[in-house]
């Protein structure tokens, strides 16, 4: 599965410097679009910005239900947005060290 067509799913772009990308497709009742890759860690706030800049910011409502080891999350309701396929879209950043992210985590989910 092309990484570029399952963020496009969810309304996002691939990031640049990415590496280590891996993207798939599951289809039974919902579709799940998953997205998981590295970029640097400087770029997140940028790419998330741009990508979803109705998105809570870190630490901010949404936020805090973040599964063990995960520095930033949120899920959001992407329907109003043109040309989108999702409902919405879950977003999962993970610090690995001072110049890596894995992540941003993208799942996208169609439920349909």
């Amino acid at each position: 599965m092309p990484c570029a067509q399952a963020l496009a799913f969810g309304g996002a772009e691939l990031p640049t410097d990415v590496r280590d990308a891996k993207c798939t497709v599951q289809s039974w009742l919902d579709t799940d679009y998953q997205a998981d890759f590295r970029m640097p860690r400087g770029g997140v706030s940028a790419w998330l910005t741009d990508a979803y800049p109705e998105a809570p910011r870190p630490g901010g409502p949404g936020t805090e239900a973040c599964g063990s080891g995960v520095d930033y999350c949120f899920q959001l309701d992407v329907t109003q947005r043109p040309g989108v396929e999702a409902y919405y879209v879950n977003v999962n950043v993970t610090y690995e060290n001072a110049e890596t992210a894995r992540g941003a985590v993208l799942g996208v989910h169609d439920m349909t």
